[in-house]
C-alpha cells in the first residue's frame, strides 16, 4: 500500500481544538448547576406495601447512614423531615435520591413515588433523581418526606444505600449548558469542514470567550453567562430553518411485561405524576399518552393526580388518544375483541375528559391485522402510527407515509415513526418510539424520511421526550400536505 492512501486526520487542527475546547466548557457549565449539596439524615424506614393514608401502620425503625436495602419484589417506605438551611436562601432547592453513591445511579432496579408534605409529587427513578421543593427558599423551610419504594424483580442487581441530600440548582448555569451542549451535539452531525459546522463552532466560541470561568464569585459567572446566552439567542437560536420539528412528550407502559399487573398500576402512577411535575415547570410542556387501562388505574389507586391529568386535558397540554383500552395484540385477536378494544377506550376518554380519538397508536405490538383499517374507519379513526415493522433483521419497509387499504377496500393514512437510536449504523433501519431528545435523534428522523415526506409538508414528528404540537395536529400535518 503506498504511504498516500493511508488516511490522515490531523486532530489538532482548529476546528478539531474548538470543538473540544467549547465541550470541556460544557462540563465545566454543568458542574456548576448543581453548586451546594447537603446530605439529610434521620431517615425512617418500613418494609410492607401500604398507601400514603396508612403512615400509622406497619413498623418504623431508624434506617443506618450506611444501611443496604432491597430484595426482589420489596415494597417498602423511606420517610424522613428536612429543613432547608438559611445559607441557601434565595435560591432554587431540590431534595435529591441517590441509592447508589459509589457509582452513581446507574439501575433501573430502585423506583420511587415521592410524597412532599402530603401531596403526591413525582416518581424517582435513574431517569429522575431529584424533584423541586422550592424555587425561592426563605431558608428553615420545614418539608415532610415520604417515599414508596420498590425494588425491579427483572433489574434486581443487589442491594443499594439510601442517601438523601438537599441542593441548590443554578438555572442560569443549567439554562446556558444546554444552550451550549444542544448546538454542540448538532455540529458534530456535519462533517468537519461542512459550512453549518463551522458557523455553529465560531458562534459557541464566542459565547464561551464571554464566561467568568475563574472568579470564585458566583454572581459574576452568573452575569458572563446571562451574557452568554443572549448572545447565542441572538446569532444562533435566532436564525431560520426551513425545517420544522415537531416533538411531543410521551411515556410507553408496557401493561402487561416484565411485571406484576400490581407494579404496572405503580409505573402509570409515577409516570403521569412526573410528567405533571415536569408540566408545573415547563408550562409550554406538552404531553400524550395512550392506553385507557391506565388512566383507570390512575383514577382509582390516585383520585387526586387523575383530577391534575383531568385539568391538563381541558387546557389542552395534556392528549390522551390512541383509540383501544389498551395496545392490543393484533394477531391472535378476533375482530369482535379489537372492536370492543376501541369500543371501551374511546367511551373512557370520552366520558372522563370529553375528547374524541383520532388515531390508532401501536408502537410496540408485532403484527396487525388487515381487518383494522375496517375497523378503524367505522369508529371514526382515519389514522395508524406504528413503528415495529422496522424492527425487520431482514426486511426494510419502503414506505413510511401511506395508505394502508384493509380486507373490504377501506383505507386510513398510516405513519411510520423514524425516529433512530444514537450511536447506531447509517445502514440500519431499525427505528424507535421511545428515544432520548437529542441532535442525532431529531436529524435521524428527518434523514431516512426525505423522500416520503418531500412533497407532503415541511414537518416531521419526534418521538422523544419534548414539547410543541398536540401528536395528533403533527401526525395530520405529515399526511394531509
Amino acid at each position: 500500500m503506498s504511504h498516500f492512501d493511508i488516511p490522515f486526520e490531523d486532530k489538532n487542527s482548529t476546528r478539531k481544538m474548538l470543538y473540544r475546547r467549547i465541550e470541556r466548557i460544557c462540563r465545566d457549565v454543568q458542574a456548576r448547576i448543581f453548586d451546594n449539596s447537603i446530605r439529610v439524615r434521620d431517615v425512617q424506614f418500613r418494609e410492607g406495601r401500604y398507601a400514603y393514608n396508612e403512615m400509622d401502620k406497619g413498623e418504623w425503625r431508624p434506617f443506618g447512614d450506611e444501611e443496604y436495602w432491597g430484595r426482589r419484589e420489596l415494597y417498602c417506605w423511606f420517610r424522613q423531615t428536612v429543613t432547608i438551611p438559611a445559607s441557601f436562601r434565595g435560591r432554587e432547592v431540590v431534595y435529591a435520591v441517590d441509592p447508589m453513591p459509589e457509582s452513581g445511579c446507574h439501575s433501573r432496579c430502585f423506583q420511587f413515588i415521592l410524597f412532599v408534605n402530603g401531596e403526591m409529587v413525582q416518581g424517582m427513578d435513574l431517569n429522575h433523581t431529584y424533584a423541586i421543593l422550592t424555587s425561592c427558599a426563605h431558608g428553615g423551610e420545614t418539608y415532610e418526606i415520604a417515599l414508596n419504594a420498590y425494588c425491579d424483580d427483572n433489574d434486581f442487581r443487589g442491594q443499594a444505600k439510601f442517601h438523601a441530600f438537599l441542593r441548590t440548582r443554578d438555572t442560569v448555569a443549567r439554562d446556558l449548558y444546554y444552550d451550549l451542549s444542544v448546538p454542540l451535539c448538532a455540529a458534530h452531525q456535519y462533517g468537519t469542514d461542512d459550512l453549518p459546522r463551522v458557523h455553529i463552532l465560531k458562534a459557541l466560541n464566542e459565547a464561551v470567550n464571554m464566561l467568568d470561568l475563574f472568579s470564585h464569585d458566583a454572581e459574576a459567572f452568573r452575569a458572563s453567562a446571562k451574557r452568554a446566552s443572549a448572545y447565542l439567542h441572538e446569532h444562533l437560536y435566532g436564525a431560520q430553518s426551513p425545517v420544522r420539528v415537531s416533538a411531543i412528550g410521551h411515556t410507553h407502559i408496557d401493561t402487561a411485561w416484565r411485571w406484576r399487573l400490581l407494579q404496572t398500576r405503580d409505573k402509570a402512577a409515577r409516570s403521569f405524576a412526573s410528567v405533571l411535575s415536569l408540566m408545573r415547570e415547563y408550562p409550554d410542556y406538552k404531553f400524550m399518552s395512550p392506553q385507557a387501562q391506565l388512566y383507570e388505574f390512575v383514577r382509582q389507586d390516585y383520585p387526586q393526580l387523575f383530577e391534575e391529568i383531568v385539568s391538563r386535558v381541558r387546557e389542552g397540554r395534556w392528549e390522551p388518544d390512541g383509540g383501544m383500552w389498551v395496545e392490543a395484540d393484533c394477531n391472535l385477536t378476533s375482530g369482535e375483541s379489537l372492536t370492543r378494544q376501541f369500543i371501551h377506550g374511546m367511551r373512557l376518554w370520552k366520558e372522563e375528559f370529553g375528547t374524541d380519538c383520532t388515531y390508532l397508536w401501536l408502537p410496540d405490538v408485532f403484527g396487525y391485522s388487515w381487518a383494522l383499517p375496517q375497523i378503524m374507519k367505522l369508529c371514526g379513526i382515519p389514522m395508524f402510527m406504528t413503528t415495529k415493522i422496522a424492527w425487520s433483521q431482514f426486511d426494510r419497509m419502503p414506505h413510511d407515509l401511506f395508505r394502508w387499504r384493509g380486507i373490504d377496500g377501506s383505507e386510513v393514512d398510516a405513519y411510520f415513526m423514524t425516529t433512530p437510536t444514537p450511536g447506531q449504523p447509517e445502514s440500519s433501519w431499525y427505528v424507535t418510539y421511545n428515544d432520548v431528545m437529542v441532535p442525532e435523534t431529531v436529524t435521524g428522523a428527518w434523514k431516512p424520511s426525505l423522500d416520503t415526506f418531500t412533497g407532503f409538508t415541511d414537518s416531521m414528528v419526534v418521538s422523544p421526550r419534548a414539547r410543541n404540537m398536540p401528536a395528533s395536529d403533527t401526525m395530520k400535518g405529515c399526511i394531509s400536505r
